[in-house]
């Protein structure tokens, strides 16, 4: 999203986005400080390193976003991350526009990569999204068809972009914390 700022009668300049992490909140650091700041949950395990929540947090906290970035895709989140996820998204579509959303991913309960031995994954509070996990997988390469200023539209607002992680690349994932 870029500012316009108007100057003279007809002369425009247009501005960078603000920094909206200022505005609205840092990114939590550490798994703790999520479910501090995103909210604590009772949940039982399921098979397959998936689980349910067994109290009134997803009832309270997860929004569904329709139709999310005019794609025709609904997209569970975090009440509080959503509006900042809209702002990222409105933007990484102006810059690459041409860069099409075929699959998005937000809010689902589970252990990280499916090992009910792993903590559980940011998607668990509402806090992290998939794309276009076909062409964006996970992998000790990185393997993505995202575009460098799509995928800056969120790491610009302290997203967490799992495809500059180390070890183990996530080009599908985004989350908004840190240190997890």
């Amino acid at each position: 999203m870029m500012a316009v700022r108007k100057f003279h009668r007809k002369e425009r300049r247009v501005l960078p986005m603000p920094n909206l992490v200022q505005a609205q909140f840092p990114p939590p650091n550490g798994m703790s400080a999520v479910a501090k700041f995103y909210g604590k949950f009772s949940y039982n395990d399921l098979s397959g390193g998936n689980a349910v929540i067994t109290d009134s947090f997803e009832r309270d906290n997860i929004i569904t976003l329709k139709n999310t970035g005019g794609t025709g895709l609904n997209l569970q989140m975090h009440r509080l991350v959503a509006p900042l996820f809209e702002v990222c998204l409105k933007d990484a579509m102006a810059r690459c526009p041409k860069y099409k959303i075929r699959m998005l991913g937000g809010f689902n309960v589970r252990h990280m990569r499916h090992d009910p031995k792993m903590p559980l994954s940011i998607h668990s509070w509402g806090a992290a999204f998939d794309v276009n996990w076909d062409k964006n997988p996970m992998g000790s390469k990185l393997i993505t068809d995202l575009p460098p200023e799509w995928v800056a539209a969120f790491t610009e607002q302290c997203w967490n972009w799992g495809g500059s992680w180390k070890g183990i690349f996530d080009a599908m994932h985004f989350q908004y914390a840190i240190g997890c």
